[in-house]
């Protein structure tokens, strides 16, 4: 079926004289179609393809510097190659790629999701001696976070922000006999870090200088599972982690293996009081 405009010319004879008239018909109109209506790319870009279903002449309108395509015009039926670069930004991109015929338009939506959202603090572990503390951590982020304690004693301020930015960790007074431990979330959307927290007990740590009186080394710390933990004395103990759950104890020894132990931050408390953290890789 053709676009063009077809004339003709019919002659109608009698005798010595001749008439004519004049038949004009106007050619069909263009259609221009997509085999699909949007194309969606993860931040990290891509490729992509759809058909296109004309019977004339199309062109692709203005397109950003983010979206490439195989041909900016044709005729006719046609495959179109869509490619997006990478997302480094933490906002997703929309674009209306628009194929324009005569008289008549086409859109196709072409959507990229944002970069994950990255980000870091400055201390993965903080400890208090029996009476409490505070202490500021650093944020490191491109976009906005959100802060949370798993333990009542241990309070955090503020507990949102954006971008770069600084927020409070706070120990209460511990009261108790035994340490404890807390675990403060830095929520950044797409990512988290964790900061493990102890608040040392009345007993086990009342000044900052106790770390000198207590002579328990463990050896090797960090360590792996399954691996042999060694004394540099003999101790009875228990092994918690950062909530306090039990994942073994020994009496009177100077090695102890942790078997199958996920990977995270551990304590050793002896019978006398003294705590150690054992990191396990």
């Amino acid at each position: 079926m053709s676009m063009t405009q077809q004339n003709a010319v019919i002659t109608i004879s009698s005798g010595s004289s001749n008439s004519t008239i004049n038949v004009s018909q106007t050619g069909a109109a263009q259609y221009l179609n997509t085999d699909i209506s949007s194309l969606i790319f993860a931040a990290s870009g891509g490729n992509n393809v759809f058909s296109i279903l004309s019977n004339g002449q199309w062109i692709v309108v203005e397109i950003p510097t983010w979206i490439t395509v195989s041909t900016t015009n044709g005729f006719g039926n046609a495959m179109m190659i869509v490619s997006v670069s990478q997302n480094t930004s933490n906002t997703a991109r929309t674009y209306q790629l628009t194929l324009s015929g005569l008289n008549v338009n086409k859109v196709v939506t072409i959507s990229q999701d944002a970069a994950p959202v990255v980000g870091s603090v400055s201390e993965s572990i903080v400890n208090f001696v029996s009476t409490g503390g505070s202490k500021s951590i650093a944020i490191s982020a491109g976009s906005g976070w959100t802060v949370t304690s798993n333990n009542t004693s241990v309070t955090v301020s503020p507990t949102t922000g954006n971008n770069n930015g600084t927020f409070s960790i706070t120990g209460l007074p511990n009261r108790q006999n035994t340490p404890i431990l807390a675990t403060v979330s830095v929520n950044f959307g797409s990512s988290v870090s964790y900061i493990y927290v102890t608040i040392g007990s009345t007993t086990a740590v009342e000044n900052d200088n106790l770390s000198n009186k207590m002579d328990l080394i463990l050896s090797p710390n960090p360590a792996k599972s399954n691996s042999f933990i060694k004394f540099n004395k003999q101790i009875s103990f228990r092994l918690l982690d950062i909530l306090g759950n039990l994942h073994g104890k020994a009496t009177n020894v100077t090695e102890f293996q942790i078997t199958n132990l996920p990977s995270g931050v551990y304590f050793i408390q002896t019978n006398e009081k003294e705590v150690r953290k054992l990191v396990v890789e």
